[in-house]
């Protein structure tokens, strides 16, 4: 099974930085909804919230905040984040059902929830580096 990170790496990383965005995601942002206003997608945490430009970019970045991350590289194309997106929404169930699977046994709620971070904080080791590159190449 191919790990959303890989996955993540082959398809938005290998953008030309033209063709991706940077998203940085406010602190504690977590527990998310979607909802749509008149003229935008959001992407709701509380009081905080990310604008979008479509319901496919909050989905996107909802993936990855449940992941634990705290930044992102977005697709610009939005045609292009459609056709990537299912992949990745069944990645990421297939990792959060294998996830559970391993955690469940686990009788504290504190202890599941540090085991979740762990795990995919190591899912997404492998690419750190390069995505830290590209980060400090946006920041230029």
């Amino acid at each position: 099974m191919q790990l959303v990170s890989e996955y993540y790496k082959e398809k938005v990383l290998s953008l030309d930085k033209n063709d991706r965005k940077l998203v940085e995601f406010p602190y504690n942002f977590d527990d998310t909804s979607i909802e749509k206003d008149l003229f935008s997608w959001k992407l709701i945490s509380g009081k905080q919230f990310i604008e979008c430009s479509c319901e496919e970019e909050a989905k996107y970045l909802d993936v990855f905040i449940k992941a634990g991350r705290r930044e992102v590289f977005v697709p610009k194309n939005a045609d292009y984040l459609k056709e990537i997106l299912p992949q990745l929404l069944h990645l990421k169930k297939r990792h959060d059902e294998i996830i559970e699977d391993k955690v469940d046994g686990l009788l504290s709620r504190r202890l599941q929830e540090q085991a979740r971070r762990l795990i995919w904080r190591k899912v997404f080791r492998g690419i750190e580096e390069a995505e830290e590159a590209l980060v400090e190449e946006v920041m230029r």
